[in-house]
């Protein structure tokens, strides 16, 4: 059984547009496991399982800050304030047979799933932008999920290795 377990709170996530930093913290997590079972002689069963969470802030331009910017009410305008975050998962396991001294048998899948959440400015006149560029603010959640499964026949004998499978 393995564990590994890694974090980042960083002051400089994302490349900002500018030379001066401004709006650009975050930070991520990621934890993966792998577990080994040996059922029989011969026969093994492999885990991997992952968990990554990323939070990050959208980085600002000068432009963002809506320095002498009032809102209809002529109240004055925040900086924009954009942030997203990432959440993955990952399940791959794997079953392994030793077919005999010169041959392995390889079975497994995965599924793996991506969620994206971007959320807008507290205030929704932050993000309109100089100039009316932008003309509206929204929230969003996305995601992307993927699956597959793999089958392998290694071979090996003296010099000669030999491979084949599906996926």
């Amino acid at each position: 059984n393995f564990i590994a377990v890694s974090g980042d709170n960083s002051g400089r996530v994302l490349d900002a547009p500018e030379f001066a930093v401004m709006h650009d913290k975050g930070n991520e997590e990621n934890v993966f496991d792998r577990i080994d079972y040996q059922i029989a002689n011969g026969n093994t069963v492999h885990l991997n399982l992952g968990l990554t969470r990323s939070w990050f802030q959208t980085p600002q331009t000068f432009d963002n800050l809506n320095l002498g910017v009032v809102d209809p009410s002529g109240n004055p305008v925040p900086p924009m304030d954009q942030r997203s975050q990432i959440k993955t998962y990952n399940v791959a396991p794997t079953w392994t047979r030793l077919l005999s001294p010169t041959a392995v048998f390889t079975f497994g899948g995965f599924v793996r799933r991506d969620g994206y959440d971007y959320y807008p400015s507290n205030d929704p006149f932050a993000d309109l932008g100089p100039l009316n560029l932008q003309r509206e603010t929204i929230g969003q959640h996305r995601t992307l999920t993927n699956t597959g499964i793999r089958s392998d026949l290694a071979y090996a004998y003296g010099i000669h290795n030999l491979k084949m499978g599906l996926s």
